[in-house]
């Protein structure tokens, strides 16, 4: 597996929703935000079909009506991953593509915009859906001190393999709590009480993570699922019920 199981969810069908929020640069950076940090920040990260994919800016929308800051970096510059490109060798090369250090700078770029808000890093949360979760576990490892926990949503931590390196490697090197949201098809590794559940478990912040499993549900389904079919919408607001109920207890201004 690359990235995303076979089981996957299409994209989303097209929606006349209008995002609430605007466009803004950091630098060459573009970024979509909205909100006022009355509970904190989130940065969301796509997944592989980008920022203007699926119902990315409408969860930032519903983000910040709960009360928090949201910045969703374009970590891929524009770029994005076509779903016919699914299951032939276009992914991994666009996986490649965007390896750690193609997007890690524009990541730095984010956390001295959130430290010029006068954000600290315990009101800093992550939310990322599929790409967006293996990002979020490689900068708790590379820079956790700099937020206070993830959330993520079909995670694709499988992308390690593309690499050459393991799940449970990476999952040693995290520093945050994480809410987990395994879909069908994902690598055991991902799953409550799977190997990188345990190896979590074993560190000071172990019983912080939490687990909310959707193993009915299609791989991609919170951030592209149709939400005109009553249980898919149902399980996507049980996911983001979840979010926010675990963002509320672990980020804080």
């Amino acid at each position: 597996m690359s990235c995303c199981p076979p089981s996957r969810c299409g994209l989303a069908p097209p929606s006349d929703y209008k995002a609430q929020g605007k466009e803004m640069k950091l630098g060459d950076l573009s970024c979509y935000e909205i909100g006022e940090a009355k509970k904190g920040a989130v940065i969301v990260i796509a997944d592989i079909f980008g920022v203007a994919s699926g119902r990315h800016k409408g969860i930032c929308d519903e983000l910040a009506e709960k009360g928090y800051y949201v910045i969703m970096p374009d970590l891929y510059h524009g770029d994005k991953c076509e779903f016919a490109d699914l299951g032939t060798e276009k992914l991994p090369a666009f996986l490649k593509k965007w390896k750690t250090e193609a997007w890690q700078p524009d990541m730095d770029i984010v956390y001295k915009h959130l430290e010029e808000k006068k954000l600290a890093p315990k009101s800093i949360g992550m939310m990322g859906f599929c790409w967006g979760c293996w990002a979020i576990w490689h900068e708790s490892a590379r820079v956790g001190e700099k937020f206070a926990a993830g959330v993520n949503f079909h995670p694709s931590i499988a992308i390690e393999g593309v690499f050459g390196r393991k799940i449970d490697d990476l999952a040693d090197k995290v520093k945050n709590p994480m809410l987990m949201c395994p879909c069908k098809g994902e690598p055991a590794e991902v799953l409550e009480n799977g190997s990188g559940h345990k190896i979590m478990l074993k560190k000071d912040f172990g019983k912080a993570c939490e687990f909310i499993s959707f193993l009915d549900m299609q791989h991609g389904f919170v951030s592209q699922g149709d939400v005109s079919k009553k249980e898919i919408a149902d399980n996507i607001n049980k996911a983001l019920d979840g979010a926010i109920a675990f963002l509320g207890k672990n980020v804080s201004m």
